[in-house]
């Protein structure tokens, strides 16, 4: 196993990346690959690698380990059929192979290019991405150890005035709508208010109910609600609470605290405003990793484990590279995304702050962002990111989306599936 560690521009020195006597040579000969690409060739045809990249994974390869995360990623039935005879067999060597690079520019990088393996058995095939990358902007986030930091909010800080400052597609509504009812938020606790003055900036919630008991407004709690302790609220709705004033708000918009959860009338009149009340606001604030109220926002982690590896070629260019996949762990298979309802509120948002079990991500109409890759994840990266229309007008997300579900129509809701 032979090491490399690239110093950067700065002096500091990436982590220390191990590479098997495969990934060596890939590596030495990536400047004779991109001249091939400037020359107008988009695929390069590699000879097969080990037979055995899992093991080779398991010795330390940081790039093979990178290319298991990747088959990991992917989740069609028959890749998952293979991948489960795979790890039977504890060995990949029985395994046929198809290896490549290929060439694909993206916004915001430099010499960008992915390197494919295809790993088959008869009919059945599953592939891995391993993006490798340069940055045209030098913006990193230092990460500690919990989302609960300085740097974590700071990240959400610079995305929502980026965002509202420089992206077209973002801005407000043409016709600003107040809701019904909004939590004012002070220190040391709330008020349900419902006289704050149309256009005033609020940020919302999307989380999962669960099975525990969280706050909920009712016709017999309404004036116990006009002044109420922080303790009254769930570890996510604190969690949420703080993140908002931390980010400037004064106000918050809860369902369960937002709709009288007793009263069909109420739930009919304001589920019907729901694209309104989404599509208003000013931030999402989505309790993505939690599954119910007693799990909060934050959480901790291991830093190195959210950085991209890096490498350096002979010619000292330091290129980062990442397994495909992240956003799929963190946003498209977390609690929160299996919920109809809650799904369809990120699409009306237009901005949504995604607190996962690993970091946090940044989703507009514009970008989607992470922690570790603060100027835009390549939208290539993601290979099952929902396609829905950037509208300037959520209220037209309300009629039909794919496969004819229709959104907040009709008034009729039904809480226990939240």
């Amino acid at each position: 196993m032979n090491n490399q560690m690239p110093e950067n521009d700065s002096g500091s020195e990436p982590p220390l990346v191990n590479l098997c006597s495969y990934c060596r040579p890939l590596v030495d000969d990536l400047e004779g690959y991109l001249k091939i690409f400037d020359t107008g060739e988009t695929y390069i045809r590699l000879r097969d690698p080990p037979k055995d990249f899992i093991s080779s994974s398991r010795e330390g390869c940081n790039l093979c380990q990178a290319f298991v995360l990747g088959l990991l990623y992917n989740r069609s039935n028959h890749s998952q059929q293979l991948l489960n005879k795979l790890y039977k067999n504890g060995s990949s060597s029985e395994f046929g192979y198809y290896n490549c690079l290929r060439k694909q520019q993206m916004d915001g990088f430099e010499d960008t290019f992915y390197a494919q393996r295809e790993m088959y058995d008869g009919d059945q095939s599953v592939y891995s991405e391993v993006w490798f990358f340069r940055r045209k902007s030098t913006s990193v986030v230092a990460l500690e150890v919990s989302t609960a930091s300085q740097s974590s909010l700071s990240f959400a800080t610079e995305l929502l005035e980026r965002c509202r400052s420089s992206h077209p597609k973002c801005q407000s509504p043409d016709a600003l709508i107040t809701p019904t009812r909004l939590i004012e938020l002070y220190e040391g606790g709330c008020r349900l208010r419902t006289d704050v003055v149309v256009g005033t900036p609020y940020t919302t919630l999307s989380h999962c109910w669960g099975s525990i008991d969280i706050l909920k407004l009712r016709k017999d709690n309404i004036n116990e609600l006009h002044d109420f302790p922080l303790s009254k609220l769930s570890k996510t709705f604190q969690d949420a609470v703080f993140l908002s004033r931390s980010l400037g708000f004064k106000y918050i918009w809860i369902d369960s605290v937002c709709i009288i959860q007793d009263n069909v009338d109420d739930w009919r009149r304001e589920s019907a405003k729901m694209s309104q009340v989404y599509g208003n606001s000013s931030l999402n604030i989505a309790a993505t990793y939690a599954k119910d109220g007693s799990i909060g926002l934050f959480v901790d982690r291991d830093p190195s484990s959210m950085k991209n590896q890096c490498i350096i070629t002979p010619e000292k260019k330091i290129f980062e590279f990442a397994a495909s996949g992240g956003y799929e762990r963190c946003i498209a298979d977390a609690p929160l995304s299996s919920r109809a309802w809650t799904f369809q509120e990120r699409y009306l948002a237009r901005r949504t702050l995604h607190f996962s079990g690993e970091q946090i991500f940044w989703e507009c109409r514009e970008i989607t962002a992470c922690e570790a890759l603060p100027d835009g994840i390549p939208n290539s990266m993601i290979r099952y990111q929902d396609q829905f229309p950037s509208t300037a007008n959520p209220a037209e997300w309300c009629q039909v989306v794919p496969n004819g579900v229709l959104l907040f129509k009709g008034g009729e809701v039904d809480s226990s599936h939240r």
